[in-house]
């Protein structure tokens, strides 16, 4: 799946400096020290994927490449608190996760003639990531939470949950990481639990016939505060968009997001499309316009949003 998105695997040291792997710890939590380390560059046990590929991009980029996707598979390690009964020859040992992480920069179309300055942003490392999740058909919903991260832009960092469970983080590094990386930017980043994904991934692939009877759809854009989630929103459409019909969403998604006048800077634009289709008849324009103008209301009341037109 990776591989199909146009991201290259590649395999980076299990172990480095505890300064670039300290962002990537858990509040408590501090990298793993080797007993008999080479150098102070490559004395502690890593705790994230991120620095290794954020190493090979710097590479990268001082060799002159203008478009670089790199992902990597691999262990983490962390400390843990052994067990009562345990060997004692293992209470030393840390805790192994699998892990795998994405970081891309570069032109989105990879310099072809049709790129006209493109960049890589969070939306395509959204689709990465949408793609592996697919691939791997665990079944579940993967949610983003926006979250101000450490080393991430403020506006462009977010969790990665499966169901409650967090997984993850994504988002654009900081124009201050960057430059004490001595990257060029903007460079994106997401690390996911492998472990997590593959315990929900499905056996099995189902299997859905085409449908027999026509859709239709409806558009709604509200003007919403920066801070609200467009995935919030989204997610409140998919639940409540069907009123009182039933199973009959078939799918809602964001298709535009707009930024700049007449639009404050403190709010931006954004367009959802509600696709909605009944398995067993034919959904009337009354019924459907009813449901609607019901979503409408109540995505007003519960994000305080004004609906546009």
């Amino acid at each position: 799946s990776l591989l199909a998105s146009g991201v290259t695997e590649i395999v980076t040291w299990g172990f480095g400096s505890p300064k670039a792997y300290q962002p990537y710890c858990a509040p408590e939590e501090s990298p793993i020290r080797i007993s008999n380390p080479l150098g102070e560059e490559l004395s502690a046990m890593r705790t994230s994927l991120i620095p290794g590929l954020l190493t090979t991009l710097g590479r990268n980029q001082r060799q002159g490449a203008r478009h670089v996707r790199l992902f990597e598979i691999g262990t983490t390690f962390h400390p843990r608190t052994p067990g009562v009964d345990e060997d004692p020859r293992h209470r030393l040992l840390p805790l192994e996760a699998r892990r795998v992480a994405v970081a891309m920069w570069g032109g989105r179309h990879f310099g072809r003639w049709y790129e006209h300055g493109e960049l890589l942003d969070v939306s395509d490392l959204a689709g990465v990531i949408d793609n592996l999740i697919d691939a791997l058909g665990t079944g579940v919903q993967l949610n983003r939470r926006p979250v101000e991260l450490a080393g991430m832009h403020p506006r462009a960092g977010a969790e990665l949950l499966l169901g409650d469970e967090r997984i993850g983080l994504a988002g654009q590094l900081h124009p201050e990481r960057l430059a004490a990386l001595e990257l060029e930017g903007p460079v994106v980043v997401a690390e996911l639990s492998l472990d997590a994904l593959l315990a929900v991934q499905g056996d099995k692939r189902g299997y859905r016939p085409l449908p027999k009877f026509p859709g239709t759809r409806r558009d709604i854009a509200v003007l919403a505060p920066r801070e609200i989630a467009s995935e919030e929103i989204r997610s409140f459409l998919e639940m409540h968009a069907a009123g009182t019909m039933g199973n009959v969403v078939e799918k809602v998604r964001l298709f535009d997001v707009y930024r700049g006048k007449p639009i404050p800077e403190t709010h931006v634009s954004l367009a959802f499309a509600i696709e909605y289709r009944s398995a067993e008849r034919t959904l009337t324009d009354t019924e459907v316009n009813t449901a609607f103008e019901d979503v409408i209301g109540k995505v007003k009341e519960r994000f305080n949003v004004e609906v546009r037109r």
